[in-house]
């Protein structure tokens, strides 16, 4: 690692501090486990950011969106023309006119929103009590998946959008176990606040919503009234007429992020056959629940055996795809031990199936996939604790 400029010496300073505040949190916080785990997550994402920034070597999914982003916000924070508005990209400008545009400390600061998603998670199935096995097994599978590890160093957003999902999940449950109004709130404002990246997982709402509806958390248990069944017939209505306007809440992502982007060695324009499901032609909403099914599969697991194109894709689905499918295959096949957590599955699996409903329709091809089922990690690992708690069957 070289210092180029006097700025790069007083980032790195900034880091190494900030880096020192981490790790006293982690190994002095009373009650935190899997401490030497997460300090290794903490190095492979520094790791990773040093990586991208010295440029060592090509990392997935960082290129010409990343670099958009930063000569944008550099552009917005220096000059009186402002070249884009919203998203990433302001908020890349705020963070580069308070550091000297400095890129370091913005993708550090992915990297604090990164660790920020794990100790989230681990806080969540803790007050589910769920057992240290399967917290384990999040953990880990948050620590080590490739793609979330990519996604907390470089310049991209969605580390944030992974975050506040996170954040969300955390304030629902809390909700869930204790009631309360200020968690509601919290609730839904960590998932705007993700949608300010991403209108994509607005869809996480609508499982919250119904639980916000049909659930009490005083007495634990489900209740339904005629207001309650107004509420959710006309809440389903609405559904139903929104998912004929899906390109309102896929316009983020309805073309391809970047060539960078898509799955597999590849030298050609347009995907390089990392296109999927393209004979479909979604034409009407009854049209769109038909396919729906297909289409979720593909944007969950891709790129699957039947599209492997050489190693790439292979490795491809053996670091992503199939993590993904061992989880999903734990959330469908086992019950969660206890009523509270069986109710609380339901509800967040109702969130889970619209979110990828949405991603789903306007993902298209295995790269722009691998970017973008990583937002919604948070609570498939979440339900897949919940799910699994080690029980006779699952033995």
């Amino acid at each position: 690692m070289v210092v180029e400029t006097l700025s790069d010496l007083y980032s790195i300073i900034t880091i190494l501090v900030m880096s020192i505040g981490v790790f006293c949190y982690i190994y002095g916080k009373r009650g935190l486990e899997y401490r030497n785990l997460l300090f290794i997550g903490f190095a492979l994402r520094m790791f990773l950011l040093f990586a991208d920034y010295y440029h060592w070597f090509p990392i997935l999914n960082s290129g010409a969106d990343s670099e958009i982003f930063h000569r944008v916000a550099v552009n917005n924070a220096t000059s009186m023309l402002k070249l884009s508005k919203g998203g990433y990209a302001d908020f890349l400008t705020v963070v580069y006119r308070l550091t000297s545009c400095s890129r370091l400390i913005a993708q550090f600061i992915n990297v604090l929103f990164g660790m920020g998603i794990i100790l989230v998670i681990q806080q969540t199935v803790k007050m589910l009590s769920v057992d240290r096995r399967n917290e384990l097994i999040v953990i880990c599978v948050l620590i080590f998946l490739p793609n979330l590890n990519i996604f907390s160093a470089i310049l991209l957003r969605e580390a944030w959008v992974e975050y506040f999902v996170a954040l969300s999940v955390l304030f629902f449950v809390r909700w869930f176990i204790n009631g309360g109004a200020l968690n509601i709130v919290l609730a839904i404002g960590a998932v705007l606040t993700a949608c300010y990246m991403h209108a994509g997982v607005i869809g996480l709402l609508m499982g919250y919503i119904v639980a916000f509806i049909t659930y009490n958390p005083a007495s634990k248990q489900i209740t339904f009234s005629k207001s309650t069944i107004v509420s959710l017939i006309f809440l389903v209505g609405l559904s139903v007429g929104l998912s004929g306007y899906m390109g309102f809440f896929t316009a983020k992502f309805a073309a391809y992020d970047s060539i960078e982007d898509i799955v597999a060695v590849t030298n050609k324009v347009g995907g390089g056959g990392a296109d999927y499901l393209t004979w479909i032609n979604s034409n009407s909403v009854a049209q769109s629940f038909m396919f729906a099914p297909l289409k979720m599969f593909y944007f969950l697991f891709s790129p699957l055996p039947t599209e492997w194109r050489g190693l790439t894709d292979i490795i491809g689905f053996l670091i992503d795809g199939l993590i993904y499918m061992v989880l999903c295959y734990g959330i469908v096949k086992y019950r969660a031990d206890t009523l509270l957590n069986k109710q609380l599955k339901k509800y967040l699996i109702i969130s889970l199936l619209v979110v990828v409903f949405i991603f789903a329709f306007g993902t298209k091809n295995a790269g722009t996939a691998f970017r973008h089922r990583a937002k919604i990690i948070p609570i498939i690992a979440v339900v897949f604790a919940i799910s699994t708690i080690k029980t006779k069957e699952y033995e």
